[in-house]
């Protein structure tokens, strides 16, 4: 998950705003829910959410295909997600 543009809050406290968590299953209204969330906190001039795909991903849009992939360390204690390793994240693009 990524917060951008926003200068007075940590990613932390907007996630928390949002009401979402890192591996957090998105249900059907997700995207909308938490859009909405952000508005009525009153925190945020303008407020957009776009759902990102973790495996390969198509954009129907441009035809374009996009590959994160990135080294991973040791899986969280109580059995967290595994942090990315620093300077190891890569987006392959592929497409017209």
């Amino acid at each position: 998950m990524r917060v951008h543009g926003n200068a007075t809050l940590t990613d932390e406290a907007v996630l928390n705003l949002a009401g979402v968590s890192a591996g957090a299953t998105l249900e059907a209204g997700g995207v909308e829910a938490i859009e909405k969330r952000l508005r009525d906190s009153g925190r945020f001039d303008e407020v957009q959410v776009r759902k990102r795909y973790r495996t390969l991903a198509m954009d129907e849009n441009t035809g374009r295909i996009f590959m994160p992939t990135a080294r991973f360390g040791p899986a969280a204690a109580g059995g967290g997600s595994a942090p990315i390793l620093p300077q190891t994240f890569t987006l392959l693009v592929a497409g017209p």
